[in-house]
């Protein structure tokens, strides 16, 4: 029996090759900007950072999963959007003016579908240090990754990463 192991091996190797060259692994596409949901996620990804920008905890909070989850380079991970939003409230300033402005980089967006569960937002952003009242440095420019849950017409973000600070 010995020498069944070799024509067995072959064999096993031809027909993997023949699987692997038949049915190729594609890779996922973004999804066009003309598309419902990179529309989508362009509106609310405009809604989420025009509460950043205004101090809007309401807005911010209504966006966020409760058990969102927040990793970045520059700060502490947080696991839930009580514990995300001190650092919210404490880039606003004196009647909420905020002391820090993000702005979507045009252009750096790409999103793809998350089969029955939302989407995945992949950009990048300036962040702009505010001085008095107008937009002021460039502070950085970060990569970010967010994951968006569509619970039955309602979409919130469950997971951020944010690097490149």
């Amino acid at each position: 029996m010995p020498g069944m192991a070799r024509p067995f091996s072959a064999l096993l190797l031809f027909l993997l090759s023949f699987g692997m060259s038949t049915h190729p692994a594609r890779a996922t596409e973004p999804t066009l900007p003309s598309s419902e949901l990179y529309k989508k996620i362009a509106e609310l990804d405009r809604k989420l950072f025009e509460a950043f920008n205004g101090c809007d905890m309401v807005t911010m909070r209504d966006l966020m999963e409760p058990g969102v989850e927040f990793y970045q380079d520059n700060d502490t991970t947080t696991y839930s959007r009580d514990q995300l939003e001190p650092s919210f409230r404490d880039r606003c300033g004196a009647n909420n003016v905020s002391k820090l402005r993000r702005e979507l980089i045009p252009g750096s967006m790409e999103v793809y579908v998350l089969k029955d569960y939302g989407a995945l937002q992949i950009a990048r952003h300036n962040f702009f240090i505010m001085e008095n009242g107008k937009k002021g440095n460039l502070a950085a420019s970060p990569k970010m990754v967010l994951i968006w849950r569509n619970d039955h017409g309602h979409w919130a973000v469950t997971r951020v990463i944010s690097y490149g600070h």
